[in-house]
């Protein structure tokens, strides 16, 4: 089994190794991507290379017995290329490579510190934008896995020898599916606790050794948008990847962790099709967010020809803001427009230059009528989930204004909704396209690990209306915005918050108009929002304004302009910032909604993704109304315990009562 060269497709210097075997079903990943995964075996080579005793042991070299493992056992579900640390000067890993890598597998040892840091940083890129991880042994040590941890890793261990017993905590998981319980292990090395690693999502594999050690040795997280999972076993003293069921647990955790990424495309191909909106077409139910650099956003406009026909359902304010918008768009064409209030409908049409669109007060009607292909879902918090329920279920695709829905209750009611009908609906988190907010990720992600981010928010907006009657209005009508940004730019997910609201003695709100909250998000970093909608003078961007310290220096945003950034180390390389984003705002997420139909792929802020942002808010009221730290977990489960007691339509009630967590629905 011989290495791939980057970028090198050819049979002489390097193979792809296209895989036989049994078929699954149509549940394999072939039946559900429509291809082989794209597996990438990423293995130093340096034992193999330089003591004998390991070469004879692993004659195609540690990476090769992985990679011929899961040949073995998925068949033509999985085309598997090899890479070494020597196999060129990116080892193996170049751009080219990870684009079309669905899942890496990383075995290291001892050479941790000739990776280059490049390297790391590329595949660190790519596993927050949807690629597979599988770290092995001893690449707990690993540059990457310790960058996505954000702790030191450490272990304690023994090589005497030893025989491990590998005990299956969750025998539901993919991951246990067909490996015995116990896996006995004759020999290998000891691995024992304290493992100092984040909490793990789901600890799926639990190891004993002959002097008593226990060590977590199977475990799953989520870091951005791609699934990691780290294996215990595997010493290069032990012929440890030719068991069977370590084999089987590696095929299988490669199936696990698969995320649908939108298929590699020269710079220089055309863009993806108009896949023509075909009545029945249904998207991948999680395929991989898109992303700038993977993805072309606004890829496919080809004139009103080819737009997509919507209706659009609100005629308030915000309603005329879409109407204006949709119509400087070459992909959509409005041609309906529902309120409850006919003449008002009329008039937002007439003011905005297009008395000639059709108007109803039922969403679905007026889109058979029209002939529409999807909805804009304009309305008030308390309409989101009746108007997109029904969209869905009428074959519909949704794009709706924050927040999902009015309660987090309903939002995972939407979520399952989308499940059933496998159609597609995506929250309209506008401040997701900001070209400076991208700029802002690329640099303070290119500083390393993140410790703490921060957001001032300080602006005195006398709106009138509900705003100024409600509880929490800068929590619940503004911080989603800030605490989804968050999310964004971490790239991990929030865990706990310890929330304080107050109202000054000046304000004009009759609730808490000012709020102090620190996130606990996955791998240990923190977020504060520090904000008040009662700050008259000095006022702050709508956006807030940002300062992220990291590892190597600090990158701060004033949400108006470029973003800066002060690298510690005189002489370090500065980060820099990828390519700019052609969209803004509303104009963005519609764009991207757009492309989202045409390529069937899942674009970010789709609801599963977003829910999390909701989910922020309602932990940090929650923390406000009783001073106590609360996780994000025990909200998401109230939550999905309300959203079943709630659910009118049976389906829907089925599909979140087969959910095993809540936090593992909205992220797998």
């Amino acid at each position: 089994m011989s290495e791939m060269k980057t970028g090198d497709h050819g049979e002489e210097d390097g193979r792809r190794f296209a895989v036989t075997g049994p078929d699954r079903g149509a549940d394999s990943s072939v039946a559900a991507t429509g291809r082989a995964i794209r597996v990438t075996v990423w293995g130093e080579n340096v034992h193999e290379r330089n003591e004998p005793e390991v070469a004879e042991r692993y004659p195609t070299g540690m990476h090769g017995a992985v990679a011929e493992g899961i040949e073995e056992l998925l068949g033509e579900r999985a085309v598997v290329r090899t890479a070494t640390l020597d196999a060129d000067a990116e080892h193996g890993l170049s751009e080219e490579v990870l684009r079309e890598t669905d899942v890496l597998t990383w075995w290291g040892h001892a050479a941790h510190d000739q990776v280059s840091d490049e390297v790391v940083e590329r595949v660190h890129r790519h596993v927050l934008d949807g690629m597979g991880l599988i770290v092995l042994h001893s690449g707990h040590w690993s540059k990457i896995f310790t960058k996505l941890m954000g702790t030191t890793c450490t272990l304690r261990w023994r090589s005497e020898h030893d025989r491990e017993l590998v005990w299956t905590v969750d025998p539901t998981h993919p991951i246990a599916q067909g490996v015995p319980h116990p896996m006995v292990i004759d020999e290998d090395e000891m691995y024992g606790e304290f493992f100092d690693v984040p909490a793990p999502d789901e600890l799926v594999f639990l190891s004993t050794f002959t002097g008593g050690e226990v060590f977590r040795s199977g475990m799953t997280y989520k870091r951005g948008h791609g699934k990691i999972f780290y294996f215990r076993p595997g010493d290069q003293d032990y012929p440890t990847y030719f068991h069977a069921g370590v084999r089987r647990v590696i095929a299988n955790a490669v199936e696990w962790a698969v995320t649908l990424r939108p298929p590699p495309r020269d710079a220089g191909a055309p863009a993806p099709q108009h896949r023509g909106l075909l009545p029945g077409l249904r998207l991948h139910r999680r395929p991989r967010p898109v992303r700038a650099g993977g993805f072309v956003i606004g890829a496919g406009s080809t004139g009103n020809a080819d737009a997509v026909k919507v209706v659009q359902v609100g005629a308030g304010a915000m309603g005329g803001s879409w109407i204006s918008m949709v119509a400087q768009s070459p992909d959509v064409e409005l041609v309906g427009l529902v309120d409850l209030d006919l003449d008002a409908a009329r008039n937002r049409l007439a003011e905005h230059g297009h008395p000639d669109v059709a108007v109803g007060t039922d969403a679905v009607a007026l889109a058979r009528e029209t002939g529409a292909r999807a909805v804009l879902d304009i309305t008030v918090p308390g309409a989101h989930h009746p108007v997109t329920t029904a969209a869905l279920f009428a074959g519909l695709p949704v794009l709706g204004e924050k927040p999902c829905a009015a309660t987090l209750a309903q939002s995972l009611s939407l979520v399952a909704a989308a499940e059933v009908t496998g159609e597609l609906f995506m929250v309209s988190q506008s401040r997701r396209w900001n070209p400076q907010l991208w700029a802002y990720r690329d640099l303070l992600r290119g500083l390393g690990a993140v410790g703490l981010l921060q957001t001032d928010f300080y602006k005195a907006p006398h709106f009138g209306g509900f705003r100024d009657e409600m509880a929490h209005p800068l929590l619940v009508d503004m911080a989603i915005h800030q605490f989804d940004m968050a999310r964004f730019l971490l790239g991990t997910e929030p865990v706990s918050v310890s929330c304080e609201t107050w109202n000054p003695s000046w304000s004009w709100y009759a609730g808490d108009a000012s709020a102090t909250a620190v996130f606990e998000f996955t791998g240990g970093a923190r977020y504060v929002f520090n904000g008040s909608w009662c700050a008259p003078g000095a006022e702050t961007s709508w956006n807030g304004s940002w300062r992220g310290g990291a590892e190597k220096g600090s990158a701060l945003w004033d949400g108006d302009h470029e973003p800066t950034v002060d690298v510690a180390d005189e002489g370090a390389a500065v980060p820099e910032t990828g390519a700019r984003l052609p969209h803004d705002g509303i104009a963005g997420a519609l764009a991207v909604f757009v492309d989202a139909l045409r390529s069937g792929t899942t674009p970010q802020s789709e609801v599963h993704e977003n829910v999390l942002s909701l989910a922020m808010v309602e932990a940090a009221v929650e923390s406000a109304a009783s001073g106590a730290r609360v996780a994000l977990d025990d909200v998401l489960t109230r939550a999905w315990e309300q959203a079943v007691a709630e659910e009118r339509r049976d389906d829907v009630r089925e599909a979140l009562r087969g959910w095993t967590s809540v936090r593992g629905a909205l992220t797998r």
